[in-house]
């Protein structure tokens, strides 16, 4: 499997929204994307929070996703293996 993916936890602070929504934050994934989802609240700590608890409330899935990819890349390798050595046993036998 391969390693868990590093993210930060950005976040923005306003004086002028709604006190319950005067701090955002955001995802930015280890290669400096930023998703395009915010989390709001009134403290920073709570914001960070809740991009954290998104996050990894989606890691599984992630894994999930990542592994099945890598499987399906394994038995597409063994498929080509195979069809490579009946097409070469194939050309043997007709040539024979």
């Amino acid at each position: 499997m391969s390693k868990p993916e590093t993210v930060r936890i950005v976040t923005y602070h306003s004086t002028n929204a709604e006190a319950r929504k005067s701090w955002l934050a955001f995802i930015v994934e280890a290669n400096g994307a930023y998703l395009p989802v915010r989390f709001q609240s009134d403290t920073e700590e709570a914001a960070k929070a809740l991009a954290q608890e998104e996050w990894d409330r989606h890691s599984a899935e992630r894994e999930a996703n990542q592994a099945r990819r890598e499987e399906g890349r394994r038995k597409a390798a063994e498929t080509l293996a195979r069809k490579a050595s009946v097409s070469t046993a194939h050309k043997i036998n007709s040539e024979e």
